[in-house]
């Protein structure tokens, strides 16, 4: 196995540790509960990933501000082609969806789908990547230190 897969199992390894944690609004920590850039910023930072975690953003940011505060955080943005259905998704990606014209969530790609901080259920959750899901994909990214 290469090292880049062995990072990446660790990664969602770690994601799944924090399984059923509840919702919170740019909340940072297991006992706060964690919002969905919160997760993903923690989970990095468990695994050795040095990520600047960007606080004091608003539920429903402006277009294009989530994908640029992860730009600017070090994440690479990874080719995607969502209407060819052409996919180089590996398990640690991070992919951003959208909600109408907005970025407005972002989870971790797993090998059953998508591991996430999910504020309909109040908590973190983990599910297929569906249809519903897939078609809402706008940007797959990943960190230099787990590509």
């Amino acid at each position: 196995m290469y090292s880049n897969e062995i990072k990446r199992k660790a990664l969602i390894l770690k994601a799944r540790s924090y399984l059923g944690v509840r919702f919170c609004h740019q909340g940072r920590s297991r006992v706060e509960g964690f919002d969905c850039v919160g997760l993903i910023c923690h989970v990095l930072k468990d695994v050795g990933v040095n990520i600047k975690s960007h606080q004091n953003y608003v539920r429903r940011p402006k277009r294009g501000a989530l994908l640029q505060a992860a730009l600017e955080a070090g994440f690479v943005q990874k080719p995607y082609v969502s209407h060819e259905k052409i996919f180089d998704l590996q398990q640690g990606d991070i992919l951003l969806f959208h909600f109408g014209k907005r970025i407005e969530h972002a989870a971790f790609y797993t090998d059953i789908g998508i591991l996430h901080a999910d504020e309909k259920s109040g908590k973190i959750i983990e599910h297929r990547l569906d249809d519903r899901w897939e078609k809402r994909i706008f940007a797959v990214l990943s960190f230099d230190e787990i590509r």
